[in-house]
């Protein structure tokens, strides 16, 4: 859900740049070079306020506001004329803040954190470097431990991917390459025994998977060659 109001958002910024808005003339103001000038409010078909803000010289300055179809604010940027850096709050329709972060010539920038609807509580942190991932999203229990670790490098998934039970004892380990699973993959029980264990290569499963109970007794293994599964044996066949 935090995605689409996102992509929304960015949609807006992306009028900004364009001019496609849909204005009352009696307030935004366009100068002899087609710049616009001064307080401007979008709307959209339904006369229905979409954003308003500062511009000058056709740049957004200051603090530009942005709000659901129900007139609730949707989003708020603190824009540096300076620098090109705005400092963003997006916020669910309850209210709640639901992200904020810094955006650098309209691409994401350096720690965004996302927040939940019901109670506020964190859900993820993330970081970018020219508006693409970088270094390890972590995603939150409600608790406040961490449920899972993602690495990203250039927007790519690369590095060890691992996720957690609400104890915090480790659930899966696995690896990345460039976006692709790679190498070992391992699941486990609660308890820390394993669950699955099986290699991956270019993102598809290959060789011997193996299954185990919660006793760390094994149940079965699967034979794959590049993401086929080629057999099944069950121990009593072994």
């Amino acid at each position: 859900m935090k995605k689409v109001f996102l992509f929304s958002f960015l949609t807006i910024l992306a009028f900004l740049v364009s001019g496609q808005e849909l204005v009352n003339k009696d307030i935004n103001k366009v100068d002899k070079h087609g710049h616009r000038q001064g307080y401007w409010k979008a709307y959209d078909v339904n006369g229905l306020i979409k954003f308003e803000g500062e511009f000058l010289d056709n740049k957004p300055v200051g603090t530009f506001k942005y709000y659901y179809e129900d007139g609730k604010i949707k989003a708020v940027s603190e824009i540096d004329d300076q620098s090109r850096r705005s400092r963003t709050k997006v916020f669910h329709n309850n209210g709640r803040i639901m992200a904020e972060g810094n955006y650098l010539n309209k691409k994401k920038d350096s720690t965004w954190v996302y927040y939940s609807d019901y109670d506020g509580v964190l859900l993820s942190t993330e970081y970018y470097e020219n508006g693409l991932l970088e270094g390890t999203v972590i995603n939150y229990f409600p608790t406040g431990a961490i449920a899972e670790e993602i690495p990203y490098k250039a927007g790519l998934k690369h590095g060890e991917w691992k996720r957690y039970f609400t104890d915090e004892k480790l659930k899966l380990k696995a690896s990345y390459v460039d976006d692709q699973l790679e190498g070992l993959m391992m699941i486990y029980y609660q308890k820390g025994f394993v669950e699955v264990s099986g290699m991956y290569e270019h993102g598809l499963k290959n060789g011997m998977w193996m299954y185990y109970d919660e006793g760390g007794i094994l149940t079965k293994k699967e034979r794959y060659i590049r993401g086929n599964l080629k057999e099944t044996i069950l121990p009593e066949e072994q």
